[in-house]
């Protein structure tokens, strides 16, 4: 009986650690501000990219801003394959 309770335990424990570590991260959305006749938002770059998910209006130009803060080499590019943008990303601006 012991065994049995044991083992029910370490089981739901298992699958407690594999749910933790393999669930899928919410991520954080953020909507662009409106200025004059287009829409700005700005996105840190620090260990990664926050916020994660930006929100544009559709027929809208759009002005992405980057604040590069991570000296980090992988992170000193952006690429939009999609829309034939490459550019570097200084630290700082």
């Amino acid at each position: 009986m012991l065994n049995s309770i044991v083992t029910i335990i370490c089981i739901a424990l298992i699958a407690f650690i594999l749910f933790w570590f393999f669930k899928k991260p919410e991520k954080s959305g953020q909507k662009a501000q409106q200025k004059n006749g287009y829409q700005e938002i700005r996105v840190e770059v620090m260990g990664g990219y926050t916020p994660e998910l930006i929100v544009l209006k559709k027929s809208v130009p759009a002005r992405i801003v980057f604040d590069r803060k991570d000296p980090s080499p992988c992170l000193d590019q952006i690429v939009f394959p999609d829309f034939g943008v490459h550019a570097n990303l200084p630290m700082g601006e």
